[in-house]
């Protein structure tokens, strides 16, 4: 589809989602997003549609360009950043999905068990799927039963394994790693709440601290700071979700303060702390 040149402005909104008879899927759609997200994974797959504007963003070592209609697919661990393209901002759906939820869709249609599937292409043009993406959310919100909910998801997630998926019988664990980046990662883990400084990472990997960079950042796709940050946003969500205030979180994660947490997890995440927690309070029973 050709790109949209003319300038979209609204305010901007954010909506987020999960259901307790879904394990493992998360739902968010945002609307008018101006803002850029920083380099960051995630440990689940990512299935967005761009539903206005279009989305530029580096991903794999390419960049790439989501107009209106495409499918994004990204796997576990896929480092991705980005932003709007020239229209100035976009709006979008997206479907988050552990790796266990997609292996049983996948060892249903193709009797494969134990593999997981992988998505090699990152934007893909299917206006059936894509217009299913996009209205999902919504359709999750008007079911009417917790079976409707369970078939509806999986039902897409099947079709997107179906067309899009290759296996692979060995996904990306850290045992792949070079020994020094498995010791930063361990270290960052178990301290992200302190003041981790780059010493601290060089004496723990055994590298000086040039070559614990360049190797950090080969293997992982992101500097360690960056994954320093994520791991805080994540831990910071966790909190969340059992109902721990935003400042407590903010402080049990390793954020200066409030701010500081607000600012990164909209970045990283798409939606601020209080709109998480509200989302997580108000679950679908």
């Amino acid at each position: 589809m050709s790109r949209r040149s003319t300038k979209l402005q609204s305010a901007e909104t954010a909506i987020f989602a999960e259901y307790p008879e879904i394990p493992g899927v998360e739902f968010l759609s945002r609307t008018h997003v101006v803002d850029n997200f920083d380099a960051h994974m995630h440990d689940y797959f990512t299935f967005g549609v761009t539903l206005e504007g279009s989305e530029h963003f580096w991903c794999r070592g390419a960049e790439h360009v989501a107009t209106l209609g495409d499918l994004a697919l990204l796997n576990p661990y896929d480092v991705h950043e980005g932003g709007p393209g020239p229209e100035g901002c976009w709006s979008y759906s997206t479907i988050y999905a552990r790796a266990e939820v997609l292996e049983a869709a996948q060892d249903e249609l193709f009797k494969r068990s134990h593999r997981t599937p992988q998505f090699s292409t990152v934007v893909v043009n299917d206006p059936p799927v894509a217009i299913a993406v996009g209205a999902l959310q919504a359709k999750m919100y008007r079911a009417d039963s917790a079976l409707e909910r369970q078939s509806s998801v999986l039902s897409l997630l099947g079709v997107l394994v179906a067309r899009y998926s290759s296996v692979t019988a060995v996904p990306r664990k850290v045992q792949l790693e070079p020994l020094a980046v498995r010791k930063v990662r361990d270290f960052i883990h178990s301290n992200y709440a302190d003041n981790v400084s780059l010493e601290d990472l060089s004496e723990c990997s055994g590298l000086s601290p040039f070559h614990l960079l360049r190797t950090f950042r080969r293997a992982i796709g992101m500097p360690p700071h960056a994954y320093l940050r994520q791991i805080r946003v994540e831990r910071a969500k966790q909190l969340l979700a059992v109902g721990t205030p935003i400042s407590e979180a903010a402080a049990a994660a390793g954020f200066v303060d409030q701010s500081h947490l607000n600012r990164f997890f909209k970045r990283i995440l798409g939606m601020t702390p209080g709109a998480y927690a509200a989302a997580t309070r108000s679950k679908a029973i």
